[in-house]
């Protein structure tokens, strides 16, 4: 046996047809092998690929909807700003035109017509508003008497 495997080495492949027939049967299946590999890093390639594609689309596509989206938002905010500003435009002017009696005239005004027109519900409010100011000021009478006993 020892032999055999020395004299398989040492041997060139014009002395033994059978050396060379076994190196070109190793060589085909390593060919076969190498074109395997090949095939199968081709096809994970193309996955990879078609991944890389997919993920571009989706990251394309919700970089498109975030951007009308903040549009969007941009725009309504900017409708909000702009109703403000107009507000506080006239709130302006009305008490540039009107002094404080002409503003209490018309506080004063407007509160009688809201009582002539919904008597019950301005008892109720007067009441709870009564309710309020006192505990207000009873709290504010029971923490004064704390603090200086």
């Amino acid at each position: 046996m020892q032999q055999d495997y020395e004299s398989e080495f040492n041997s060139t492949p014009e002395d033994s047809g059978n050396v060379y027939s076994d190196t070109t049967a190793t060589n085909g299946n390593s060919v076969s092998s190498s074109g395997k590999i090949a095939a199968v890093k081709e096809k994970f390639s193309d996955q990879a690929q078609a991944l890389k594609q997919q993920l571009s689309d989706r990251a394309s596509t919700f970089n498109t909807q975030v951007s009308q989206k903040v549009d969007t938002a941009r725009v309504k905010a900017s409708k909000g700003l702009r109703s403000t500003s107009e507000r506080m435009q006239n709130i302006a002017s009305y008490m540039e035109e009107h002094d404080a009696q002409d503003m209490s005239d018309t506080v004063v005004q407007t509160s009688r017509e809201l009582v002539r027109k919904y008597p019950g519900r301005s008892l109720l409010i007067g009441l709870a508003v009564g309710v309020l100011v006192g505990r207000i000021f009873s709290m504010g009478a029971h923490a004064g008497q704390r603090r200086f006993q």
